[in-house]
């Protein structure tokens, strides 16, 4: 038997949180909210579109600072992502599973 210790994480989701669903209302989106997203969905995203060949198209949804955090450009008070239909480009286009982990979590 191993001797490695094992250690076990604990997420707790506030009940309001795991009801969730969205409604299309397009609050989360809105400039109010500094969308960032996770390094995981970002990369996963970003090498879908330049398989698709339209970088630039990330480029006007998403930026990276310096430090590496990346986050969602914001275009008249809305996330770039956001539809007009108030649908986010990426669930509509790649599925839920591509939805950042800030996204899936909202509110």
């Amino acid at each position: 038997m191993s001797n490695k210790s094992v250690s076990l994480t604990t997420l707790r989701i506030p009940s309001h949180v795991r009801s969730f669903s969205c409604q299309q209302c397009g609050s989360c989106c809105l400039e109010k909210w500094r969308i960032e997203i996770d390094p995981i969905t970002y990369n996963q995203v970003s090498a879908i579109y330049q398989e698709q060949q339209k970088e630039p198209v990330f480029q006007e949804l998403m930026t990276k600072t310096d430090q590496g955090k990346s986050y969602m450009k914001f275009s008249n008070g809305r996330c770039a992502a956001l539809t007009q239909e108030n649908l986010c480009t990426f669930q509509k286009n790649l599925g839920e599973e591509y939805l950042s982990d800030t996204c899936k979590v909202y509110p």
